[in-house]
């Protein structure tokens, strides 16, 4: 049996994803799947975002055209990460891409990283903020979300505030650069989405981060 999972659907790989499109193919004997096939391609306009795979041998990322991540096994432990022939993603998701809509928005994120146990940013993010703050005020985004994460040390409770301290923090920031409050949005997600995965009480500073996604109408 054959599922087709669209671009919003594609979450079943905890994929971390914007810019693009993601297709993929799960093969399932029964209920349980055994091999997973997931191919990112870029946006109409070129854009590419980034794939995460999960799986249980650990978190693969694809940030290129054309190129597929797919697993095998009944704990999908074989995993094999390689360029795709367009012929053959026209075979396999030809039928799913003629039926795709046109795509109205562009969406793009930023990822800037806090120090520990703080909203405050690191200094390499510190310095990304000139250039995060001329984007939103070029593009003028129609929606902007700020997201916070941390890592999993601590409680679940306290890492929720921590994150929505974080996302708060940047927000404000944004704000008095000139950006419109009404068009932000803000999130906390805590410790329950971390781009390294963990064990609870691990410290893993690229868990500690603010992401800033931005929404744009194509022009």
């Amino acid at each position: 049996m054959l599922v087709f999972v669209s671009t919003l659907a594609s979450r079943r790989w905890n994929r971390c994803f914007l810019g693009g499109i993601v297709l993929g193919l799960a093969v399932l004997w029964g209920c349980t799947p055994t091999r997973s096939y997931v191919v990112l391609l870029p946006d109409t306009d070129g854009k590419v975002g980034t794939l995460h795979m999960k799986t249980d041998s650990g978190v693969y990322r694809v940030d290129k055209p054309y190129h597929s991540v797919q697993s095998e096994g009944h704990n999908k432990s074989a995993v094999h990460v390689r360029s795709v022939e367009k012929q053959q993603i026209e075979a396999l998701f030809g039928k799913a891409l003629d039926a795709e809509p046109d795509q109205q928005f562009r969406f793009e994120v930023f990822t800037l990283h806090c120090t520990k146990d703080s909203d405050e940013l690191t200094p390499a993010s510190q310095k990304q903020l000139p250039a995060l703050i001329t984007q939103l005020k070029v593009s003028h985004p129609v929606e902007i979300y700020v997201v916070g994460h941390t890592d999993r040390v601590g409680t679940e409770h306290y890492n929720a505030l921590l994150s929505g301290k974080r996302a708060s923090s940047l927000k404000q920031f944004i704000v008095s650069q000139g950006v419109k409050s009404k068009v932000i949005a803000v999130s906390n997600l805590g410790e329950s989405k971390p781009l390294v995965d963990t064990k609870d009480e691990v410290e893993e500073p690229l868990n500690r981060r603010v992401e800033i996604i931005t929404k744009t109408l194509k022009k």
